[in-house]
């Protein structure tokens, strides 16, 4: 007996001559959960769908009714035509007499949310095992390039542009994942990624870190730019793809940007 899935409960259990019974709504609703949803056996005794194996005992565990009155609802049941019975020395093998009236329709919605949530999990795992940049659509791949940019503006990477193609052709190469097999399939993980990347030290040249070179550039620029984007994003967003230095002006800094 699977306890998975769901079962139906009819409105028309109000019409029932003992729905007023709390012990005998308990017992027959407990007998419907029960019930094999297919044919199965049981220690060389087949038992089909719509049966299950009990005892007064273990239905007394169940639902805290007493052996005693589980005798006298299981007798009711029997004789309102709800179940059939049928002991052996061991247990005791009980029918729904209309379980495919009551569960017929409810097993295929069943199957149907098991195939989709097989489906569902086997969607997640194959998309966190396998990123492709190229899944993303052309303005979600604009949008993450320019998060891409900014970073490496203020990582003081004399051209943010091309470090950013640089960083994602290396990266759509590699699949978007690490030599240990780690996948960085969301927005933060990559993000997290372009943090630490580092650039080709053979590119580097004395003029493309000549930012690097001038104290405190950088959290003056960074400052300028947060409080840009605030009032003006397309300004803030032109900031990143132009070339800046910067001139000392007595104890400030002067920042140019050039064409």
């Amino acid at each position: 007996m699977s306890n998975l899935g769901w079962i139906k409960l009819y409105r028309s259990l109000l019409d029932w001559e003992w729905h007023t019974d709390p012990q005998m709504t308990s017992l027959f609703v407990h007998s419907l959960l029960l019930a094999n949803t297919k044919d199965a056996s049981f220690r060389g005794y087949p038992i089909k769908r719509g049966q299950f194996i009990t005892s007064r005992a273990s239905l007394s565990a169940i639902t805290g009714i007493s052996e005693q009155s589980i005798r006298t609802c299981m007798k009711r049941l029997k004789a309102s035509g709800e179940i059939v019975e049928k002991s052996t020395n061991k247990f005791t093998i009980v029918t729904i007499c209309k379980y495919e009236v009551y569960q017929a329709r409810i097993d295929a919605i069943n199957r149907q949310l098991n195939t989709n949530k097989e489906y569902k999990n086997t969607r997640i795992k194959k998309e966190d095992s396998s990123f492709s940049w190229a899944r993303l659509s052309a303005a979600e791949q604009e949008q993450e390039k320019q998060n891409f940019i900014e970073i490496f503006f203020f990582k003081n990477y004399m051209k943010p542009g091309d470090e950013a193609e640089s960083f994602i052709e290396y990266n759509t190469a590699a699949n978007w994942s690490n030599n240990s097999g780690k996948t960085f399939t969301t927005r933060e993980q990559r993000l997290a990624l372009a943090r630490r990347w580092r650039p080709d030290k053979t590119k580097a040249a004395s003029e493309q870190e000549k930012r690097i070179k001038q104290q405190g550039f950088l959290p003056i620029w960074r400052d300028c730019y947060e409080r840009c984007k605030l009032e003006s994003p397309e300004i803030a967003k032109a900031f990143l793809h132009r070339r800046t230095d910067c001139r000392p002006l007595g104890d400030k800094l002067s920042i140019i940007a050039a064409p």
